[in-house]
């Protein structure tokens, strides 16, 4: 009897220490988290206040801290997004090209980012006013991956590319103003991203759409040629709508110089089919009477 209250006592005290083992590995990790979390949130406030020398004392304080680890997202804490995200998507929201290459110098992962965000690569592309192409060249070098769609997007960083917007917005008057110098420049980084990814004609796997109407969508002239001349992409090419590029939209219906106008001569000029029709069986001039497109209706004839 005397032995079993010995085993069963001895079983009760393995049974505590291995709780009190895994309480302390449970508090050490939730410390560590706390920690970078804390470290991370300090080194994405002084990426938003474009501070390179506080951003370098940080890294080489960091100890065991990981740079790649998200920080920010609380709103009660100052100069930070809302979301969680690492350092590196951080000052590629704001297009700081110095950031971003201190940040990958010193070991920032260009494909490690957080479930809430875009990746770095396609928060360049996103982000128009940001369409730095020696960005995205640094980016590659450090071995971003090209083929991958990250958060909840459907499209590949390509597509971002394509469809980035050739705009710039006058936030004093709150308008649009297209811009032929951007375009230009989103279809270099889109011509470079080409010879550097392995599907070269991916679609959007949602909407259906390609290169062709992504840039014909948002009036980008240049990129729509090149894709039709160069690349070889099918000037008739649909959506999952049955839309071609000539399905477009006006950014000012009543303007006589609208870039819809610019972009529907050349798609004519490439050879689209004004007739094809869609899954409604409307073709682009059906759509441009509806909705009173008059510049758009006299070249859709």
């Amino acid at each position: 009897m005397y032995l079993d209250s010995n085993t069963s006592y001895k079983g009760t005290m393995r049974k505590r220490r291995a709780l009190i083992v895994a309480a302390i590995i449970g508090v050490l990790a939730l410390t560590m988290v706390i920690y970078n979390y804390y470290w991370s949130t300090k080194l994405i406030n002084a990426i938003n206040s474009s501070n390179v020398t506080k951003v370098q004392q940080l890294i080489d304080d960091k100890g065991l801290c990981s740079i790649n680890f998200p920080g920010g997202g609380a709103p009660y804490l100052i100069n930070v997004e809302f979301w969680p995200v690492t350092p590196l998507q951080s000052a590629c929201k704001k297009g700081n090209y110095t950031m971003i290459r201190t940040l990958l110098n010193n070991g920032a992962n260009p494909n490690a980012s957080s479930p809430a965000e875009y990746s770095p690569l396609v928060l360049i592309l996103y982000h128009s006013d940001k369409d730095d192409l020696k960005t995205v060249e640094l980016l590659v070098h450090h071995g971003v991956d090209l083929e991958k769609t990250y958060c909840t997007s459907t499209m590949k960083p390509i597509l971002y590319a394509a469809g980035s917007s050739p705009y710039n917005v006058d936030r004093n008057e709150g308008k649009h103003k297209y811009n032929a110098k951007k375009a230009k420049r989103i279809t270099e980084i889109y011509v470079y991203l080409l010879n550097h990814v392995t599907d070269k004609t991916p679609k959007d796997k949602e909407t259906g759409e390609n290169a062709l109407l992504l840039s014909a969508r948002m009036f980008n002239v240049p990129l729509a040629e090149y894709v039709v001349k160069e690349q070889g992409i099918k000037i008739n090419s649909v959506d999952k709508e049955g839309k071609t590029a000539l399905y477009l939209e006006p950014d000012n219906k009543n303007n006589k110089n609208d870039p819809s106008i610019k972009m529907t001569k050349l798609l004519i000029e490439l050879g689209i089919d004004v007739n094809v029709k869609d899954d409604k069986g409307k073709t682009a001039y059906d759509y441009a009477v509806a909705h009173h497109y008059k510049y758009l209706i006299p070249l859709l004839r």
